[in-house]
């Protein structure tokens, strides 16, 4: 789960905010039904905050939000503003006992780009879309400064690429369900580009540039990263490990345009 810490304040301004407006009434005010304005208003943020609770595990503080959602949606008893009130610092409290007790993670502004959806473009989460958690996966280790467990995922990222090149060699010995090694279809990849282009599979033959450029990066991978990762001495620094994703990135929107998972 990934939480802005633009929402956090929020909800504590409006929680400060509530409980300062209360302050300022009278005791006859404080005891009249909210305005049917406020209370929409209301609901509809604190509805948003029970979500963004839930997201985040947080236990007794989702209980009051959801108590005091409960009273704003009770027609027969419409909320006072004494009950906003208490509803308010209840939350506040509860939210700053579990804030004191949990842990955050800051992720740089640099590295926020790692985090949004469709890191490597829509093409390539349309058509190979067995790669997509572990593309988002790889982008929130490299947001988190987690270098090594990034290439990790990229490397099964390009599992996926690998596999459907391998398919387009149209070899029954490169089935994907019998997880052909990255060897054997870089070997069955050398044949197909030695031989005439007349003489090529069928795909192999339609676009020599794609195929030969596809499979050029897929070696370039290979001797580069996926040989050293399996390594427990290779270690990869969040720099190290952008420059890898740079280049999968580019390997698999090269893919996207003529293969599919």
């Amino acid at each position: 789960m990934w939480l802005v810490g633009s929402n956090l304040y929020e909800l504590s301004e409006l929680l400060t905010g509530v409980d300062k407006i209360a302050d300022s009434m009278t005791h006859e005010r404080l005891n009249q039904a909210v305005e049917h304005k406020t209370v929409k208003v209301t609901k509809q943020k604190i509805e948003s905050y029970v979500e963004m609770l839930k997201e985040m595990g947080s236990k007794l503080p989702l209980a009051t939000a959801q108590r005091w959602l409960a009273s704003l949606n009770n027609i027969e008893k419409p909320i006072t503003f004494r009950e906003m009130q208490a509803y308010a610092r209840e939350l506040q409290g509860r939210l700053s006992d579990e804030l004191s007790e949990t842990k955050l993670w800051v992720v740089p502004d640099e590295r926020n780009r790692f985090l949004v959806k469709r890191q490597f473009g829509e093409a390539v989460e349309k058509n190979f879309n067995p790669a997509t958690k572990d593309i988002r996966e790889a982008g929130r280790c490299l947001a988190l400064g987690r270098g090594t467990a990034c290439v990790f995922h990229l490397m099964r990222v390009m599992e996926v690429g690998l596999r459907a090149l391998g398919t387009s060699l149209n070899d029954e010995r490169l089935d994907p369900k019998k997880n052909p090694t990255w060897d054997t279809i870089l070997k069955r990849g050398d044949a197909e580009l030695k031989l005439p282009l007349k003489e090529r599979s069928g795909e192999w033959r339609t676009d020599e540039h794609f195929f030969s450029t596809a499979h050029a990066n897929l070696r370039a991978v290979k001797d580069a990263w996926r040989n050293p990762t399996m390594h427990v001495e290779q270690h990869y620094d969040p720099e190290d490990a952008e420059e890898v994703w740079n280049t999968v990135k580019g390997f698999m929107r090269h893919l996207s345009k003529k293969l599919t998972a």
